[in-house]
Parts: C-alpha cells; structure tokens; sequence
C-alpha cells in the first residue's frame, strides 16, 4: 500500500493543475482547491487558490489511500474529485472545467433606524441617530438626546424628572454617583439608552408598586458586550496642563467588573463631591428631611456666576473608582463600590466695594487668594439574598470620610486701616448609613416589607482668623490678633418601618408606620489669642452647646387607581412630633401633630399627550444650623447666631404638567407651571467692619413665595436635517432682600431664561451648532418704593463648526460670547476651542490636537450698582493652553 510504501520517508504529494471556464476556456482565478484525507475520517488537510492564469498547486504530507479535491468559484457549480494516487506517484495533474450557475439573489431587507421608541414606561434612544463621533463621554451623548437636561453638575432630568441612577445593561455599579459612569465612560460603546419610569430593582415588588423612580440603562453594542471594552487616553501640553482618563469595564456573565481614573488640572471635575447623597434605597415614608451633610461654615471657593467651572477653577484633581457586581450563587448577589478623590482647587479675585452710606461713602478693596484641598473616600456595599421564591433580604452599607484643608488669604483696605487678613482651616466629616430590608411576597399581588435604618454623621471644623479688626472690636491688646473657632457636630440616627404593598389590575395601595429617632450635637468654641497662642482672651459666650432631640411617629399611605384615561395617585403622612433643643442656659420642647398631603391627578389627551396636576404640602421643623444659639465667624467679616426656636416650617406646591410626544415624527414638547410658598426661620447677623457696623435681626436667605414655569422642545425637521431645541424657564416671587446697608425688606423678583439650539445633521462632512441664551433676573423692593434695586442680564451665544474631509480625520472649532451686564455695565469675555483629530483606519488609537480659552481674556471684571453700593470684581481665568491627546478606544 502507498501508506506502507511511503510512511518513513517524510514525502510529499504536490497536487496541480488548471481551472478554466467550459465554454469560453478562459482561465478563472480566486477559484478555492481544498484538499481533504478520507482515512480514518475526513479531515482537512491543504488548500490553495487559482492564481490569475487559473493555476493551483497544493502540497501535502498526509499520506493516505485516498484524497477528495474540491473545487469551489463563485458563480460556478462545485466539483467534487476522488483521488486514489499510484504507487510511488509524488505528482499529479488535475485540471478543471467549470460550469456557470444561476445564483438565486435573496431578498435582502434594511431595517431603518428608529431614533426613539417608547413602549409603556420605557423610552428608548437609539444613539446611531444622535451620535457623531464627536462625544468623549456618555454625558456629551446625553446632551444630545430629547427631552434629557444635563446641569452643570451633572446631574440628569427627563422631561423635568430627576434622574435616580444610571444602570449599565441593568446593572446598577455606582448607584447615585452616577456622574462616574457619564463623566468617565466613553460613549462610543453605547447602542441605546433606555429611560425607564417607575423602575423597581425588587424583583418581588415587580407589578406591585409604582415607584415613581426613574433610571437611564445604558445598553452596549452587541460585538463589544460579551468582551473587556476600554476607553482611555493621555493629554499634555503648553502652560503644564495635562489630563489623563481610563474607563475599563467588563460585563460578561455573572462576574460585572467596572474601574475608572482621571487625573487632570484643565479644571474639569470627574465626580461632584459637593453634597454626599446617602445612597440607601430606602423610601423614606416619614418625609422628614434628611440628616444635614453641609458644614455650619461654607468654606468654598469663588464661583462665577452662569460661567462653566472649567474656565475659572485652577485644580489638581486625581480620582480612582472601582465597582464589582458579582451573583456568587442563584440566592446570593453582591454589589459594592469604592472610589477615592484627592483635589488642590485654587482661585484669585479682587473686589472693590463702595457702600453709600447716609453721610459718607465707605470705600473697601479686597485681593484674595484662596487654596482648598479636598480629599474623599466614598464607599457602597449591598448583599441581596433570596431566601425562597418569596423572601428577598437587603444589606447595604454607606460609608464616606472626606477631609478638606483650607488657606485663604485676602489683603483688605479702607479709609481706617489696610490689613492682611488670613483664614486657616479643617473641615472634616465621616458619614456611614446601615440599610437592611426584609421584603416577602404574600398571595397574591400582595407584599409586606420591614426597613431598618441607622444613620451616623460627623462634622467637625476648625477655623483660624488673624486679623487686627478683631482686637480693635472687642477692645483687648493689639497682640490678640488670632480668633480661634472650633465647631463640633455629631448627628445620629435610628428608622424603622413596617409597610403593607398591594395591587390589582387598576390599583395599587400601601400602608406602612415608621419610627424615627434623631440625636444631633453641636458645639463651638471661640477665643482670642496671639500668634504663639499665649494666655487666652475668651469671648463671651466662649463656648455653646446645644443637643437637638427628636423623634418622629408616622403612619402614612399611598393610593394609586388608573381609570381609562384618568390616573389618581394619593399619599398622606400623620406625623406625631417631640423635639427638645438643649443649650448651656435653657431647654425648649414642642410637640406637633401635623398631616403632610400629596395628590396627583393625570389624564390622558391620548396615546401621544399628558396632562397632571399636583398638590402636595409638607411641614418639618429647623434643623440643627438653624438652633445655635452662640455667634459663629461665618466669614472674616461676618459674626451671625441664630434664635433658638422651634417654628414649624411649612411649604405648599402646586403643579400642572403638559407633555406631548410624537416620536415618529421626532417632536418632544413638555412644560409644568408651579406655584411654592416657604417660610424660613429667622436668624440674627452682626457686620463688624471697623467702619460698618449693623445688627439685623432677619430671616435666613430664602423664596417665600415663587411662581415657576418650565418648557422644553425638540424636533427633528427631517428635510433640512435639523435639529431645533428650546428651553425656556421663568419665575416670579418673593424673597428677603437687602437693599441698603442696614436694612432688609420684603423683595420682589423675577427670573427669564430661554436657551435655544440649532444643530444640522447632515450626510455629508460639514455640520454646524448654533446656541443661543439670555437669562434675566430683577429685584424690586416691595416698601417702599417699588423701585428696582438689583438687575442682570446675562447673553451667552455659542457656535460649534465640525469638519470630517475623511474617514480620519476630525475638526472642531468652538467659540462662546459671555455677557453678563449689571443695569448699565456691561463685562464681556470670548472663549475660543479647537481640535483636530486623526483616527488611522482600522486602528483602536486615536490622535488630536486640543487648544482651549485660545482668545479669552485674563480677568473677568464684573461691574456692579445697586441701591447701596457700587462695586468691581475681577476672577483669574485659566490660561490659553494646547494639549497633544493620544487616545485608545475599545
């Protein structure tokens, strides 16, 4: 046999030959020959094309019996030949002649894209409709998207609804600190974007309640989902600017992996950290505030008004997060996060006050130079495990410790003294919430669920203030030019709750009683003191404390019935109240029996209109901040306390919503007008300027009363391939208003806004953004003129121009006026952005070129005239810079 013949000699067999067509003879190239071993079975050994003269040759060392050659063309019928090679044949010639074949052409269908869908209480985006390749993030996607409202901070609206979180392919990975995922996460890896209503993340709760909640689910594209995608890029460049960023996530199967960096100093904020947000998912059926997360003194930077943080706030900013989401077994799943934020923020501004007294102009000139350096660690665990079918348990646990130092340095002058007065800080605070839920489904579309709750807070300060003003005021020795101010607060908490869920076709009902018990402490301490802190001047009183107890008894329900075209949805809280405020003189107690109303009726216009109307009315008492009965340095210049009281704040809201949503025809519109009334407890603030001196006693900054209309509008004119977008909002109300030196009034105001956009989409390389916005905002006092004593108008047009001559490469100019007048000043500035962008065929990396505030000014001067006073301020803006940015995607 050939096998025996030829098994240790380590020959080949060369197969060869010609194709050709068998009516023409001409040569037919690109023609497939593979070669197959029938023994022991059929196995693929070797193949080869025809070359463009139609020859093939292949080579094989798979000796066998027999060989079965196939010869495939496109367009041609296959041949399939037995080979049973001679002995002692090395070669063989094989040529071919094919014949034509029919090809039967299926029917191929194109699906078009849908740019938005909405189904029940679900509303999908498709992003291949909205996206350009120009977004970096998920956040500069949503922007874009209709009906969906980013804030400068981050935070996102629906039509006017908040937004609760941001799930990944319905993952929930950072629960409320969304802005990681939005600010982080390159969109390019997005196929949709799902805005869900009433989202329940109980499975056993599904079809029973109706939670109001409203999340976004980011869906991946479908060839990126079942692997690592990554995002990351590395930015440098002139005025030591950099930024470096990397987004890696993984979402295969039970094991969700999620880590994000960002390090930068271009004045961009990867996450806000100004308020930490518990983020339990507890219902909080007693609608009493939650425990105060905001120190007693605001040592924040300068902010600009209505300008983007980016353009002002000198920073160093380094942020790390990770999340794990991981189902250990069919019962058990586990979910935690953990991110840390280091940040050196700094600003310069000067000011220049002249306040217009009864006899005599006071003029004062401040240059300040503040430094803050804040510094966070924030962490979230969750265990859900499934008992049975019908019991679910709930653990999670917040933790957050943050830790700021401060420096803040102002040179101050006027007619009696220049001085350089200087601010040396800690704010500190170490939160932790504890959450467990017990939920079990009883028959039928029934639920009993148990919530326990424990909250604990610190938030100590210290404050350093040397200044020669403070020995001149309280008349001591010129050495004792220090005061000292220590703050010390500590708030508790414990909740429990027991709430009955129930539901039918129509209807859905609850019942439920809770127990809240709050312990909060603060005390401060002040002194005077000289720079080596020698024998101690205390102020009188040189220490306070104050304990402020209270506990809540509530029992409240929730009714919800759908009626055709009408829905009903009623909640009620009667809330029974103790709260005790403990100081170092006197003890004040008061009891309160209250009912906190909310009613909602919606209707129906039709499959594509909505209309609601809400009233809802909610009473609390003042919180710790506002119960301190000691004075408080609440700025260099500033001495305020507040009135130990315990008034009953009560506020009012009324609602009428309109929506109307026509999807196929790319049309989003939905407005709400409302009305809110507030009553904000009082306080009482000391000036001690060596040459303005006043004593008010007066509320604490607030709205009293504000009407407030909101509109939005997105269409799609498809003809013209533009998108028009409008944003309008306006109000009106009263306000406490301080419209001379000494005295405060009751003030009228009234705020415009309209915002809109003009974006083209066209097929071809060229698109334009053009924006426009005006805001207004006017003070008139109500005693006793009526006159007008504060009003700005701020402009704010703004042009994107985007180029793509190729399939590589991407322009982008952008440039924003920024006009904001005061009465008859007027203070303007321009900012200029480019990038050029080169993405190599086929390549996963990215290079560009990114020139930012190319034209702005150095200063922003802001020209002020009120009723009272005259003044100039300038902010320190960041420089030009130009940035390399090499970039890989996916």
């Amino acid at each position: 046999m050939l096998l025996n013949n030829y098994a240790f000699g380590q020959l080949t067999i060369q197969i060869k030959g010609h194709v050709s067509q068998k009516i023409t003879g001409q040569p037919i190239p690109s023609v497939s020959a593979t070669l197959y071993q029938l023994k022991p079975d059929t196995t693929l050994i070797a193949f080869a094309s025809t070359d463009i003269a139609g020859n093939y040759s292949i080579k094989t060392s798979s000796l066998s019996d027999s060989y079965k050659l196939s010869i495939r063309g496109l367009g041609f019928e296959t041949i399939d030949t037995l080979i049973t090679p001679e002995k002692n044949a090395l070669s063989i010639q094989l040529n071919f002649s094919l014949t034509t074949k029919a090809i039967e052409l299926k029917e191929v269908s194109v699906k078009a894209i849908i740019p938005v869908r909405s189904e029940n209480d679900t509303t999908t985006y498709a992003v291949k409709a909205f996206a350009n390749g120009t977004e970096r993030s998920v956040e500069d996607l949503l922007k874009k998207l209709p009906g969906i409202q980013v804030s400068e901070d981050g935070k996102i609206k629906v039509n006017g609804k908040i937004v609760d979180k941001v799930l990944i392919e319905g993952e929930d990975l950072f629960s409320k600190k969304y802005q990681l995922i939005t600010r982080n996460m390159g969109a390019d890896v997005l196929k949709n974007v799902q805005a869900i209503d009433n989202y329940s993340e109980n499975g056993l709760l599904q079809g029973i309640e109706k939670s109001g909640r409203l999340v976004l689910n980011l869906t991946i594209k479908d060839d990126i989902k079942a692997k690592v995608f990554e995002n990351g890029g590395i930015a440098t460049g002139t005025a030591k600017r950099y930024e470096v960023n990397l987004s890696l996530f993984s979402i295969i199967k039970r094991l969700k992996i999620g880590v994000i960096g960002n390090a930068n100093n271009i004045g961009t904020d990867p996450i806000v950290n100004a308020q930490y947000e518990l983020e339990s998912d507890q219902q909080n059926v007693s609608s009493i505030e939650s425990v105060s997360t905001n120190p007693l003194v605001n040592n924040q930077l300068t902010t600009v008004p209505d300008l983007a943080v980016n353009r002002y706030n000198f920073n160093r900013v380094n942020l790390v997060g990770a999340t794990v989401s991981s189902k250990l077994t069919e019962n058990l799943k586990v979910r935690g996060f953990y991110y840390f934020s280091n940040d050196k923020q700094y600003n310069q501004a000067s000011n220049r006050f002249s306040y217009l007294l009864d006899n005599k102009t006071v003029n004062v000139y401040d240059s300040l130079d503040n430094v803050r350096t804040p510094i966070v660690w924030a962490g979230n665990i969750r265990m859900d495990y499934k008992v049975d079918a019908k019991t679910l348990i709930t653990f999670s646990s917040d933790i957050k410790r943050t830790s700021a130092s401060l420096k803040f340095n102002t040179i101050s002058k006027n007619e009696v003294l220049s001085e350089k007065i200087s601010n040396e800080g800690v704010e500190k605070s170490q939160l932790s919430n504890q959450h467990l839920s017990i939920t079990r489904r009883l028959p039928g579309k029934n639920a009993l669920l148990v919530d326990l709750n424990y909250i604990y807070n610190q938030l100590p300060q210290q404050n350093i203030y040397n200044s020669a003003r403070y020995n001149s005021f309280f008349g001591v020795s010129p050495d004792y030019n220090q005061y000292n101010q220590a703050i010390a607060r500590t708030s508790a908490e414990m909740s429990a709750g027991l709430r009955w869920k129930g539901s039918s076709d129509t209807r859905k009902y609850s019942i439920g009683s809770s127990l809240v018990v709050r312990n909060e402490t603060a005390s401060i301490s002040a002194q005077l003191q000289t720079p080596d802190q020698q024998p101690i001047v205390p102020i009188v009183p040189d220490k306070s404390f104050t304990q402020y107890e209270s506990v809540y008894l509530t029992t409240e329900g929730h009714y919800f019935q759908k009626w055709d075209r009408w829905d009903l949805s009623a909640d009620v809280a009667l809330q029974h109240v103790r709260a005790s405020v403990y100081d170092s003189t006197d003890v004040l107690t008061s009891k309160k029996l209250w009912l906190n109303p909310s009613l909602t009726v919606g209707y129906d216009l039709g499959k594509r209109q909505k209309m609601r109307f809400t009233y809802s009315r909610n009473n609390t008492l003042p919180i710790i901040n506002n119960l301190i009965s000691n004075s408080i340095l609440t700025d260099y210049r500033t001495f305020s306390w507040f009135i130990p009281a315990l008034p009953v704040i009560t506020s009012n809201r009324l609602a009428l919503s309109y929506q109307y949503v026509n999807w196929p025809g790319l049309l989003s519109f939905f407005t709400t007008a409302s009305w809110a009334s507030n009553k904000p407890p009082y306080s009482t603030h000391l000036q001690i300027s060596n040459t303005i001196n006043q004593q008010t006693t007066r509320p604490i900054e607030g709205t009293l009363g504000q009407w407030f209309v909101f509109g939005q509008l997105d269409k799609l004119i498809a003809p013209i391939s533009l998108k028009v977008r409008w944003e309008g909002e306006a109000s009106r109300g009263e306000q406490f208003y301080q419209i001379n030196s000494t005295d405060l009034r009751r003030s009228q105001f009234t705020s415009i806004n309209n915002t809109l956009y003009f974006i083209t989409s066209f097929d071809h390389p060229f698109n334009a953004e053009l924006g426009f916005r005006r805001s207004d905002f006017t003070v008139s006092t109500v005693q006793p003129e009526g006159l007008p004593a504060y009003q700005t108008t701020l402009i704010k047009p703004h042009a994107v121009f985007t180029l793509r001559p190729s399939a590589g490469w991407f322009f982008k100019l952008s440039a924003e006026w920024y006009d904001w007048r005061f009465k008859t000043s007027t203070n303007a500035t321009q900012f200029v952005d480019a990038l050029v962008r080169y993405e190599p065929s086929q390549s996963k990396w990215s290079f560009g070129l990114i020139g930012s505030n190319l034209f702005n000014n150095q200063y922003l001067v802001f020209n002020q005239v009120s009723n009272y006073f005259v003044s100039q301020q300038a902010y320190t803006l960041l420089p030009r810079f130009i940035n390399v940015r090499v970039e890989r995607k996916i």
